[in-house]
């Protein structure tokens, strides 16, 4: 078959293809407003979404230029630290407070109020400080070798995607199991890394000052 013929052919199959898509397109039932309505809902609430978590990252970013002196502690947490060992504090942490402050608001009274104003606070407060070093050492290692010449605000929205990237699918799909450990990986290992660096400052401010070496005496000629 010469090169016309099998271009008349494919020509033949495309619109015969075309039409019976025509035909059933015909034959199916149209789409009602309401699924419209509802597909334009979900793709805002989408749009949404990803803009709600490249802003934590940008946020982040912003934070970590306003404060450098705990962004650079807590940076130096997160890359000495083994992250298995600041998400499994962090994770312990989180659940306890949850524990104790659930257990406060089913008990009434302010109990609730001052056991968030004592523990609540200080928590989200290290959350965020470690949250400073963790996002963009995340976005860092997931542009594996662009990552260190990448700028701060770019790994910080980079991992704060990669984390709502992982998310979605306990959400999407109800699966609260792979939801919660997710979580606990998402706000343990920055949880984790802020105790870390409070404990290692609160360790450098008790230690003595280093004394300097004494001179030597003059050894005789």
């Amino acid at each position: 078959m010469t090169l016309r013929p099998r271009l008349l052919a494919l020509g033949a199959a495309a619109a015969l293809l075309l039409v019976s898509s025509v035909a059933a397109a015909g034959d199916a039932p149209p789409v009602s407003r309401e699924a419209e309505a509802g597909a334009a809902t979900l793709v805002g609430w989408a749009a949404v979404i990803v803009a709600s978590v490249a802003g934590f990252g940008c946020v982040a970013a912003i934070l970590a230029a306003l404060f450098p002196r705990v962004a650079a502690a807590t940076d130096r947490q997160a890359r000495a630290s083994a992250p298995t060992a600041a998400l499994l504090v962090g994770s312990l942490l989180a659940l306890g407070l949850v524990a104790l402050l659930a257990g406060l608001a089913h008990a009434g009274g302010p109990g609730a109020s001052i056991g968030f104003l004592l523990l609540g606070v200080p928590a989200i407060l290290l959350l965020l400080a470690g949250s400073l070093a963790t996002l963009p050492l995340l976005g860092e290692r997931l542009l594996g070798a662009r990552g260190p010449a990448a700028s701060p605000l770019w790994r910080s929205i980079v991992g704060s995607l990669a984390l709502g990237t992982a998310l979605l699918p306990g959400v999407v799909f109800q699966l609260h199991a792979v939801g919660f450990l997710v979580a606990m990986a998402v706000f343990g290992w920055p949880l984790g890394v802020g105790l870390s660096a409070l404990l290692a400052w609160r360790r450098s401010r008790r230690a003595p000052p280093a004394t300097p070496p004494a001179d030597e005496p003059p050894t005789a000629p």
